[in-house]
């Protein structure tokens, strides 16, 4: 079985859950490759594509030219909306100039797994590119069957049409619906099989206009057990320099300034707490600008910037007692799972696909949200019962649902069971 999987990049968080799913699959014995415009490492297994070039296939780590004409496309189309919160969130156009007609892998692939492809696939040519091919949509946000937008928030036009975009501002030309029709219609001939990390996103995709009727599916995101377990973290208490009777509250993601991650609710429910609670925690960060957060949170902090080595992440999250992630919206990060398998339990609110991992006072605490006196309450609550939820409730969630193994398991499954469902029909026809 040939599976070629789709993705803008092997980083950032859609990036890392698609090549951890490439991984294990090669871990399982599937010839998968994975194709991207941006790598961050120099496996073999993952090329970058620039069709403007022979060979067009080359390995990482680098970025393919095609990556900068993604971002000039996405910048040109967001300076026309001056109005527009940068710090919200993503929006992506759906155009793209790589010619992926031309590459042989492509081609000679048994299943086309695509991912994050907002930059490398144009979907007005979806049917087109994928034709005859059977083709799986792994979704990590929402972009795949909105107007442009990663994530909806309380909008539901993507069930409709996505049309005068709240996100955007208003401006003549509306984008956000010929966003909308662009993949409307270039997914309408393409036999394409739908698959949600979570439960609540398959939902929201079984609803939209663009993915009705086609065939969804959860199979959950998967972790290196190997790497993600609990490990001894005094060592690291002792190099960041925080004493063993500090609380310390994680707080992280792959950018930590953006908005949606909750850092200013956070700090709002830390302003809430007593000061003798208060003296008593040591809120860490981690990610892109997390040495901002320092001026943010009216406790101790220490900001460690983007944290690459996975491994010194699992040390990180072992050395926490809380990881916090108050997202206003999110599908199933990565950091949760990653805190999890340490063995830290999890503070968020109660939103996306969150609930589905994090059990309220069984291995986290859940708000309302956004309501930042019961993310206050938590933290209280998660200190005074540290030792019934951290290590066993947390570790058993991974290790009976979210492995990188048992997730690789699921999507050969599904390969072959679109494999078995195509030479069925080959037969009949014959």
């Amino acid at each position: 079985m040939k599976v070629v999987h789709i993705a803008l990049s092997n980083d950032g968080g859609a990036g890392i859950a698609a090549y951890r799913l490439h991984t294990a699959l090669r871990k399982a014995g599937v010839a998968s490759l994975m194709l991207v415009l941006y790598s961050k490492n120099d496996d073999p297994t993952v090329n970058i594509i620039n069709t403007t070039t022979r060979p067009c296939l080359t390995t990482g780590p680098g970025i393919s030219p095609h990556f900068y004409i993604y971002e000039q496309h996405t910048r040109c189309l967001l300076e026309q909306h001056p109005q527009r919160d940068l710090k919200r969130d993503l929006f992506a156009a759906a155009t793209s100039e790589v010619v992926l007609e031309d590459i042989a892998a492509i081609h000679d692939a048994d299943i086309i797994n695509l991912h994050w492809v907002a930059g490398v696939v144009d979907y007005s040519r979806l049917s087109h590119i994928f034709k005859g091919k059977q083709t799986v949509l792994t979704l990590h946000a929402m972009n795949d069957f909105t107007g442009g937008c990663h994530n909806a928030y309380d909008c539901r036009n993507y069930t409709t049409e996505c049309c005068h975009c709240p996100q955007l501002g208003p401006h003549p030309f509306d984008h956000a619906r010929h966003i909308f029709y662009q993949k409307l219609y270039g997914m309408q001939e393409l036999e394409i099989t739908a698959v949600s990390p979570s439960r609540w996103l398959a939902g929201c995709a079984a609803q939209s206009r663009i993915l009705s009727g086609r065939r969804v599916l959860c199979i959950p995101n998967g972790i290196p057990s190997e790497t993600f377990r609990p490990l001894e973290s005094s060592a690291a208490r002792d190099y960041f320099g925080i004493a063993p009777d500090r609380f310390i509250i994680l707080f992280g993601a792959f950018d930590a300034t953006n908005e949606r991650k909750g850092g200013a609710l956070l700090a709002a429910a830390l302003g809430q707490l007593p000061v003798a609670v208060l003296d008593r925690i040591t809120l860490v960060g981690f990610g892109a600008s997390s040495e901002t957060l320092v001026t943010s949170f009216p406790c101790d902090v220490k900001g460690l910037g983007p944290v690459c080595n996975e491994d010194n992440l699992a040390l990180i999250y072992s050395m926490a007692d809380l990881f916090a992630l108050p997202s206003m919206a999110d599908n199933l990060p990565n950091s949760i799972l990653e805190s999890l398998a340490c063995g830290t339990p999890v503070l968020a609110f109660r939103v996306g696909g969150i609930p589905e991992i994090v059990e309220h006072r069984r291995n986290g605490y859940l708000a309302t949200p956004f309501n930042t006196g019961e993310l206050a309450a938590g933290i209280v609550w998660c200190m005074e019962n540290h030792k019934q939820l951290a290590g066993e409730p947390c570790t058993a969630t991974i290790r009976y649902g979210y492995t990188d193994r048992i997730q690789a398991l699921r999507y050969i499954s599904l390969y072959q069971s679109l494999l078995d469902g195509l030479s069925t029909r080959q037969s009949r026809i014959r």
